[in-house]
């Protein structure tokens, strides 16, 4: 296989990107309930002085960056949808989740039976669907759970 045959290599994700309707409630909801950090030195300003996006360290996420930018047209448009799935180890860890996500009054969908594992699904304050699925596995089903709001129409 000649070297121009595959593209270069990728070191990691440096960062995901959310748009925002309001990046000062996003920012408060992100570090409560998902233990983000905000890494002030990376914060974005207009040239009025006005913050128009913060970077924030997500541990509990394998240490990956999060940006919350002020793009209110973009977060509506993303209401209702799943940008990225989490991993978690169990069945019990995401009863856990469950349970912290109830705590902190945010809607949240209940453990739900996926093709090969199972899964909960939760709202950001734009509405933006984060999922969290298991990495202990079932066996494959055909009768896993259906969800209209939480799922779609699959």
């Amino acid at each position: 296989m000649s070297e121009d045959s595959q593209p270069p290599a990728i070191a990691k994700v440096h960062h995901i990107k959310f748009p925002c309707s309001d990046i000062d409630a996003a920012l408060k909801w992100y570090t409560d309930v998902l233990s983000a950090r905000r890494i002030e030195q990376f914060d974005h300003f207009k040239a009025d002085g006005s913050v128009f996006a913060y970077i924030l360290d997500m541990p509990l996420f394998g240490n990956i960056n999060l940006e919350l930018r002020l793009d209110a047209d973009h977060a509506e448009k993303q209401r209702g949808h799943d940008p990225v799935t989490w991993a978690v180890g169990s069945e019990a860890d995401l009863e856990s989740w469950e349970k912290w996500l109830t705590a902190k009054d945010v809607k949240h969908s209940r453990v739900l039976t996926g093709v090969i594992g199972w899964v909960l699904v939760f709202e950001d304050p734009d509405g933006r669907f984060l999922r969290l699925y298991t990495l202990e596995a079932h066996p494959k089903t055909a009768l896993f759970d259906k969800d209209e709001y939480w799922l779609g129409r699959d």
